[in-house]
């Protein structure tokens, strides 16, 4: 553990015909931090991809919560999606 901040939330929206993902970091101590990560891609598989780049680059995110949640943010609703969770961890295994 580095800095004890986790990814506890993500959400993917598409933007202007790309993926735009928001974190939500969380440490120990419950302190919250948004962070706004926009992809070029247009694809979600590339997005995740991205992401778990993205997350293993930054020197201030030690990982994932284990209790993650990503949701997808479509129009005006919010869709949970617990199997890109799975996918997120999945890639950052590797």
């Amino acid at each position: 553990m580095l800095y004890g901040r986790h990814v506890v939330q993500a959400f993917l929206k598409r933007e202007a015909g790309t993926y735009r993902w928001l974190l939500v970091t969380e440490n120990d101590a419950g302190d919250r931090q948004r962070i706004a990560y926009p992809t070029s891609t247009v694809e979600v598989e590339a997005a995740m991809r991205a992401l778990a780049t993205f997350v293993r680059q930054r020197r201030d995110i030690d990982g994932l919560h284990p209790r993650l949640r990503v949701r997808e943010e479509r129009q005006d609703t919010t869709i949970d999606r617990p199997e890109w969770a799975q996918t997120l961890g999945r890639l950052l295994a590797t």
